[in-house]
């Protein structure tokens, strides 16, 4: 837990012993590098003294070490913006005062900005191909010798970021004649954590020596290809030379060449360290587990040339991956700076000082994994999901589930924009709260929040005043990726000053983590509420269901079904009524008195939780399981024990709730119809059409539930689960139009 406090804090500073004058324990820390334990004896001796959060004094500064998930959770997800990325003085030497690891704040966005392509998903696919026929290439049954993996790693990186595949450059980089000796590159990383002694015998001295040799060469490469003397080259140095020539044209910020240089030296140490060490680890720990590298040959692809696209069908080499990542703990700890007093599982922690998570204590917390020192891949079997039943991974979303959730938000836009202009009528405030609950991170996100802004700024230049400021915040849970949403807003906020003018105003969108299941913001500051397509997903599954429940009540169903017994459907509906209620109070004490909150999620007409409308879509998954499980595929054991988080209401048991709680008045509630495949009319597109209803009906549900059930059945079934579903769905729609129910509440705050 951390806490901040205006009056000065009671707490203690954290154990530990500064050590000798000005050098504190740096000698324990480096004679613990040069040892065969590492880095790790040295914080692991020292948590066994102190505890989990210790003090230290290294190269004339004071260090803390965090070894608890909770402290790590606090400085990572940094929601008050107390801690800053800050590396030891001899790191910065190493890589350069212009590397995205040395820069402040701002300076790390403009240059994260720059590296974005390194990261797409064409330079991730070259990479793979590259790197797969060098290791093809390199093993073929031979034992390998320990400096291979690294010449592999950094042939792969410089190809893939300068073009250099060989010649005596590359060679000098490998050290390929000598491979008893470390290479250039490994030279740099060792020098990161030796003593700063700029001494000739010194490994600090000869990493000093090395990075001049490999900035010599990005230097004639960046020479040459800037005179044109240098074949065109499709590679990420070539990338960052054509976006500096646009930023030039353009007056957006451009790298200079020591920006360049430093950036990608940090680039290839990252690349060649990080996965060099992995294939060591992973050698290691295949030999360590037979049984593990047997399951793991008889799952591989027989293809001998693997892509980006294969790698996704390979999830058990994923869990293995994994696994032994959690247990090497390649990137040893996370360091941070602290740029305000702090408190940290009760200790103070002073502005200045240096802050430092060790990621190998967390991965082996036997809090966080069951027997956590055992090689054991299939734990990532068990996947958390969000309450809002959204999967982490993007990929997962489609284009078409988006359209859905578009002609949600389109039907609700009239009831939106009634509420806004009942509410701009009564009173119009200097500046206006809105929240947006349940926002996601995909195509729809901003398009809510623009149509908002649209209504109020029409209805200010109708009376002919200044829109007031406007107070935005975008809430999910927090592993939504709200750093998808903050990096389109400098167009969005482009595109309002293009089509509003500089007299607009001001507008001020901000993230908001948390469940909305609770208490998201100040009391009295918010407006105007918007919530679509999320409050159908409930904080938990009924705890009568849960997998972890003594006895299976609900046998081979999913949900809710006509032969449920009558006790599913009354936890179900007491889950729902705790959830609804407890958002309801939560933003009552939120919301001005007067405020408007306009809601839509899926429901039903009927008072019967049973009808078609409101189960079908989780009576086809439940068949298209029992279906496996009449196979042998999938365990009946596993259907009976899975029950989804979701309850769709019918408008009688939401007025109840509305009236039991007493804080809002309902001014309107309909029920409005929408297409399971989102209302498309593919007769009127020009695109050659190769899916069906029913594939795009399944892409849309996959989408959604995927993670959660992923979670609890394994990722190796899905594929196969979800090819069912469509066939399935495409059955039902060629019988019957089915449609979902979506509820729309109009609710303004008594007061």
């Amino acid at each position: 837990m951390l806490w901040y406090h205006s009056q000065e804090s009671t707490a203690s500073i954290p154990p530990g012993t500064c050590g000798l004058p000005l050098i504190g324990e740096t000698l324990q820390f480096m004679a613990s590098i040069n040892s065969g334990k590492g880095f790790y004896d040295f914080v692991r001796i020292r948590g066994l003294r102190y505890g989990n959060c210790f003090r230290t004094n290294l190269f004339g500064e004071t260090h803390v070490f965090v070894l608890s998930t909770e402290s790590a959770k606090v400085i990572l997800n940094n929601e008050l913006g107390k801690f800053t990325k800050r590396y030891i003085r001899s790191i910065a030497e190493l890589v350069g005062d212009q590397s995205i690891l040395c820069a402040s704040y701002q300076h790390h966005k403009m240059i994260r900005s720059h590296l974005a392509n390194l990261f797409s998903t064409n330079s991730i696919s070259m990479f793979i191909k590259q790197f797969n026929k060098l290791m093809v290439e390199t093993f073929r049954g031979r034992l390998v010798h320990l400096m291979l993996y690294y010449n592999i790693a950094c042939k792969a990186i410089c190809k893939m970021l300068i073009s250099l595949e060989s010649g005596p450059e590359l060679e000098m980089l490998q050290n390929i004649k000598a491979l008893d000796k470390i290479n250039e590159v490994a030279q740099v990383c060792e020098a990161m954590l030796a003593f700063p002694l700029r001494l000739p015998w010194t490994r600090f001295y000869k990493g000093l020596q090395a990075r001049k040799r490999i900035i010599n060469i990005l230097e004639k490469a960046i020479s040459e290809r800037r005179r044109g003397t240098e074949t065109y080259h499709e590679d990420f140095l070539q990338h960052m030379l054509i976006e500096d020539d646009k930023a030039s044209s353009d007056e957006s910020p451009m790298l200079t060449d020591a920006e360049i240089k430093d950036n990608i030296l940090t680039m290839i140490i990252a690349g060649q360290d990080t996965t060099a060490t992995a294939i060591i680890w992973m050698v290691k720990f295949l030999d360590e587990n037979q049984e593990v590298l047997e399951t793991l040959t008889k799952k591989a692809s027989p293809k001998s040339c693997l892509t980006l696209e294969d790698l996704g069908e390979m999830p058990y080499a994923s869990k293995v991956v994994k696994e032994f990542l959690r247990m090497a703990s390649v990137v040893p700890w996370f360091p941070r700076q602290v740029l305000q007093d702090s408190e940290i599982v009760g200790f103070k922690i002073k502005r200045g000082w240096n802050i430092n998570i060790d990621a190998r204590s967390i991965h082996l917390d036997p809090m966080v994994y069951n027997d956590p020192n055992k090689f054991n891949p299939p734990r990532f079997d068990d996947l958390a999901w969000d309450e809002h039943g959204q999967s982490d991974d993007a990929s997962l979303s489609p284009p078409f589930y988006h359209h859905i959730q578009s002609n949600i938000i389109s039907i609700t836009n009239p009831v939106t924009e009634e509420a806004l202009l009942d509410l701009l009528c009564k009173k119009f405030p200097e500046s206006l709260g809105i929240a947006d609950l349940g926002c996601s991170s995909g195509p729809n996100t901003l398009s809510v929040i623009s149509e908002i802004i649209d209504v109020i700024y029409a209805k200010c230049s109708d009376l002919g005043i200044s829109t007031p400021e406007l107070k935005i915040s975008l809430n999910d849970l927090y592993s939504n990726d709200f750093n998808d949403i903050f990096g389109s807003l400098p167009a969005f906020y482009k595109k309002l000053e293009e089509e509003k003018g500089v007299g607009f105003g001001q507008c001020f969108i901000s993230g908001v983590p948390g469940s909305f299941y609770g208490r998201l913001f100040p009391s009295k500051c918010i407006h105007f509420v918007h919530s679509s397509s999320s409050l159908h997903w409930l904080s938990q599954v009924p705890p009568e269901l849960d997998s972890k429940a003594s006895t299976a009540i609900n046998k081979g169903r999913i949900y809710i079904s006509k032969t449920s017994p009558q006790s599913v459907l009354d936890s179900y509906l007491l889950q729902f009524q705790k959830d609804f209620s407890l958002f309801l109070k939560s933003r009552s004490e939120e919301i001005v008195p007067g405020g408007r909150m306009v809601l839509s999620f899926m429901g039903r007409r009927s008072m019967d939780p049973t009808t078609v409308e409101s189960i079908h879509q989780w009576e086809l998954l439940a068949q298209a399981l029992m279906n496996m499980v009449s196979e042998g595929l999938v365990l009946e054991e596993k259907v009976d024990t899975f029950n989804a988080p979701y309850y769709g209401p019918c408008a009688e048991e939401l007025e109840l709730e509305i009236q039991k709680e007493g804080s809002f008045i309902m001014d309107r509630l309909e029920a409005v119809e929408v297409d399971w495949d989102g209302g498309v009319d593919m007769s009127n597109t020009t695109e050659t059409v190769t899916v069906s209803s029913g594939q795009r009906v399944a892409k849309a549900i996959r989408a959604v539930v995927e993670s959660m059930l992923e979670s609890h059945f394994g990722r190796d079934i899905m594929d196969d689960l979800f090819r069912r579903h469509v066939e399935l769905v495409d059955k039902h729609l060629a019988k019957t139009r089915t449609k979902y129910i979506s509820l729309v509440i109009y609710l303004i705050r008594k007061g």
